[in-house]
């Protein structure tokens, strides 16, 4: 089973090296690697080239901000887990963050990968409507929950799942982090909590 990728500027895989720019590792120095594909599409999504795709299934066209659809073509790129896991292992961190789009769509290749990167530390960033599968979670130091609010363009249904939101509030290695676009979104946080 493949990984499927977003890809960098240059068509390759999105892997590279950099300072983890939030949550409680912000600074960290981490491997990067950035999964294709995602369930929801938040109207200001600055990933978009991830899963709003030209043609293809009504799922490719939902809305965005800016209108623009990318060619899939150009923008994923399939690779055998082992390929992946020997790009990140290749960058030397101790510390890897997969993010997205939604890794979690993709976690039986992601167990694969991770069986070849035993010794790094794992960090997932998730919109938190799914979870890990056990030979993902196993392997999970932290996760970052970003769960999208109404203002995100997506129905409640789909992005704030209770069941999966009572999930991570219960799992000490999760964080959560919220997108505030105006000062009544920060209402609908405190009703989350509740």
């Amino acid at each position: 089973m493949a990984l499927v990728l977003a890809t960098d500027d240059t068509g390759g895989p999105e892997i590279f090296a950099s300072l983890q720019g939030e949550g409680p590792s912000a600074g960290t120095p981490v491997a990067f690697v950035r999964l294709s594909r995602c369930n929801l599409a938040c109207t200001w999504c600055d990933t978009a080239y991830t899963w709003r795709f030209e043609g293809g299934v009504d799922l490719d066209r939902r809305p965005h901000r800016d209108g623009v659809a990318y060619d899939r073509k150009a923008n994923q790129v399939s690779l055998a887990p082992k390929d992946v896991a020997a790009r990140i292992e290749a960058l030397g961190q101790k510390r890897l963050v997969i993010t997205g789009g939604e890794p979690l769509m993709q976690s039986g290749a992601l167990a694969d990968m991770l069986e070849h990167l035993p010794d790094i530390e794992v960090e997932i960033e998730t919109n938190g409507t799914t979870k890990a599968n056990a030979h993902v979670d196993v392997r999970v130091d932290q996760y970052n929950v970003s769960p999208k609010l109404a203002h995100s363009g997506n129905a409640a249904e789909l992005a704030l799942i209770p069941e999966r939101l009572d999930f991570y509030a219960n799992d000490p290695r999760a964080y959560f982090k919220f997108v505030i676009a105006e000062p009544e979104d920060v209402d609908e946080v405190v009703a989350l909590q509740r």
